[in-house]
């Protein structure tokens, strides 16, 4: 644990100190010869590359569609600024990358190393393109360097980082079970860090700073919402990023505050993460924008409890069967209209009003309008329900916080 807390440390002082350095010195680790990349995920991408270069391990990366995967890397191995590092280079015109080490790197990345972080990569690129072959790749050499396990999976971070130990092993458990239960179910990141002090000046910067060069997030538009806590500011903070912006928008937002931080207030921690979680599986499977009725089972399909099928009925069968009855009344008037029209044949057809009118008995003199009455009907503009903010990163993030 003390690892940890001293890891996430040492990348805020390289957030803070070192990539300025570095940018300052015009030390490039990103060439996007192909415009892929979005200037946010570049800026982030070269971050995470000046924190590994302070690790011992420079990598550039090579977005370029000119030459063979590995011809293409060892082009680019002359812009290492010792000889010693690895090179990405990803292939447009293939859709096939490489990740290649040179000088004393291979020492610590092998070939097969590298052709392990590369596999993992290509999947990534396959599946959503360069940026998340990036994160992988950023990701795995990392982990490499300090010892860890390759991440192959959806979330490069785990769903409960605490730092301040404020969950014990049995509700750490719980939590984690909730949190990446949600993360499954809905493929859409869900996670909480909690730690004592907040490096940043405010918990939004700080949540959407971890949001961003911490890597969360699932798919090619890195979806989900990140739950920060700093004990010693007795601050929280919701951000949420990509499809999540609009599935939990301001009004849900609000409610995910007012579930929550009671729990917090009351140190019960375990209840805040847990209720947390099950609300934003509730969101995610009902987008249309409703407030949380603590009731997974009320989907699209019919719900388990007695006062969810009232509700089913209410809300799918209901508007079904009054739009049959109504078309069927249509019908039936239609026909027995048509039937009595027909019986009435002593009718005559006329051409013009004069035998309805005695003559004589109309004398028009004066025509005009009278104003009667007016309906005024005012329809109020739509507002949009997800307030957005920039990150340091360069990206738009939603969510909200405040005190416990």
């Amino acid at each position: 644990m003390k690892r940890k807390i001293s890891l996430i440390k040492m990348l805020i002082f390289l957030i803070v100190f070192l990539f300025p350095c570095a940018a300052f010195a015009g030390q490039t680790y990103v060439y996007d010869k192909e415009d892929e990349l979005s200037a946010s995920q570049i800026k982030i991408l070269e971050t995470r590359c000046s924190w590994l270069e302070s690790d011992g391990a420079e990598l550039i990366i090579v977005i370029d569609g000119d030459k063979r995967p590995e011809t293409g890397a060892d082009a680019f191995s002359s812009k290492l600024s010792s000889g010693n590092g690895l090179v990405l280079y990803i292939d447009e015109e293939s859709d096939s990358l490489i990740l290649k080490a040179y000088g004393n790197a291979k020492n610590t990345f092998p070939e097969e190393t590298c052709a392990e972080i590369s596999r993992l990569a290509q999947i990534k690129l396959d599946r959503f393109g360069e940026y998340d072959s990036c994160q992988s790749t950023v990701v795995n050499v990392t982990g490499k360097l300090y010892g860890e396990a390759f991440v192959e999976g959806s979330f490069y971070r785990p769903a409960v980082c605490d730092y301040s130990g404020v969950l014990n092993e049995n509700e750490n458990t719980a939590v984690k079970e909730q949190l990446e239960k949600t993360r499954n179910e809905i493929n859409m990141d869900v996670a909480v860090i909690v730690e004592d002090e907040m490096w940043g000046s405010t918990a939004e910067e700080t949540a959407d700073d971890y949001y961003d060069y911490l890597f969360y997030g699932a798919g090619e538009d890195d979806d989900g919402i990140l739950l920060y806590i700093s004990m010693d500011e007795r601050k929280y903070q919701f951000s949420t990023y990509g499809d999540a912006i609009e599935i939990i928008g301001n009004k849900r937002i609000e409610e995910l505050k007012n579930s929550v931080a009671p729990y917090l207030s009351e140190g019960k921690f375990a209840d805040a993460f847990i209720t947390y979680g099950k609300m934003v599986e509730y969101y995610a499977v009902n987008p249309g924008g409703g407030g949380y009725d603590g009731n997974l089972e009320n989907r699209s399909h019919m719900p388990a409890t007695f006062s969810g099928k009232v509700k089913y009925f209410i809300s799918k069968v209901w508007p079904a069967a009054l739009t049959a009855g109504i078309i069927f009344g249509i019908i039936m008037g239609l026909i027995l209209t048509s039937a009595k029209k027909r019986k009435m044949n002593n009718a005559v057809k006329q051409t013009d009003a004069d035998a309805y009118l005695e003559e004589g008995s109309v004398n028009l003199k004066t025509c005009r309008d009278i104003y009667l009455y007016s309906n005024v009907i005012r329809t109020p503009k739509p507002q949009q329900d997800s307030g957005t903010h920039m990150s340091s990163g360069g990206r738009f993030h939603g969510g909200g916080g405040g005190s416990f």
